[in-house]
């Protein structure tokens, strides 16, 4: 359906860059493992009115048009499309960071005026959209294993200075250098600079207090034994709420 949505889009003079996940998806051990809420693409060449009608020509219907920096439109049993006039709204305190996200762009070597974001600019766009999930709610496991996944793919041969200097813009460089620690130590090789308090500083939105209902109870390692003589470590003092 995505394929067809694309070209069809293409096809009638719309430019099409995928943003986020579902480029991402593509680096996972297997594509399924990224689950998608939505499909977010960035679209320029034609008007939001064209686009609307291009829309309701592949059965999809409006959720709303105009409303943000991208319009929504929703095809049962299960497709939610966000297509962005913008990288983020024009109020975001990231927007600096993101602008090589649409003039750095690479076209497709197969369909015509579909494009791809360099990978240096893929990563600072999920740094961006990481730090404003932070800013409401949390961020949860999920962008972690897209840090992960996307370092684990380019890191070896992106330009890391381009990659600072656009970060710096918005002030996110030991942001992203944070978020990236973390998820080398939980899913790669990497070894802990930070503390556990940290790691809850970011999965609670930045909120230090615990929430209605939350308590904020820390249990302890082992310390000095072995991880085989004691496979539980603290189990069962978490499971009782013991400190």
């Amino acid at each position: 359906e995505y394929q067809r949505l694309v070209e069809h889009l293409c096809r009638n003079g719309a430019e099409i860059l995928p943003l986020k996940g579902i480029e991402i998806k593509q680096l996972y051990p297997s594509p399924v493992l990224r689950v998608m809420s939505d499909v977010d693409m960035f679209f320029s060449g034609i008007s939001p009115e064209k686009l609307c009608e291009l829309m309701t020509e592949c059965g999809y219907s409006v959720g709303s048009i105009g409303t943000s920096h991208a319009d929504v439109y929703y095809k049962k049993p299960c497709m939610n499309i966000e297509m962005h006039r913008q990288i983020v709204d024009d109020d975001s305190p990231f927007t600096a960071c993101v602008q090589g996200v649409t003039s750095s762009k690479i076209p497709d070597e197969h369909i015509p005026h579909l494009y791809h974001s360099r990978p240096e600019d893929l990563y600072i766009h999920v740094i961006a959209h990481a730090a404003t999930h932070l800013l409401t709610s949390g961020l949860g496991v999920r962008p972690l294993c897209d840090i992960y996944v996307v370092n684990r793919a380019y890191a070896s041969s992106w330009d890391t200075d381009y990659i600072r200097e656009m970060l710096d813009k918005d002030g996110l460089t030991a942001f992203s250098d944070k978020l990236s620690a973390i998820a080398q130590k939980w899913f790669g090789d990497g070894k802990p600079d930070f503390s556990l308090e940290e790691e809850a500083f970011f999965f609670n939105g930045g909120n230090q207090t615990p929430y209605p209902g939350e308590d904020d109870i820390r249990v302890p390692s082992p310390k000095g034994v072995a991880f085989e003589t004691v496979p539980a470590l603290s189990l069962p003092e978490v499971a009782d709420g013991r400190t």
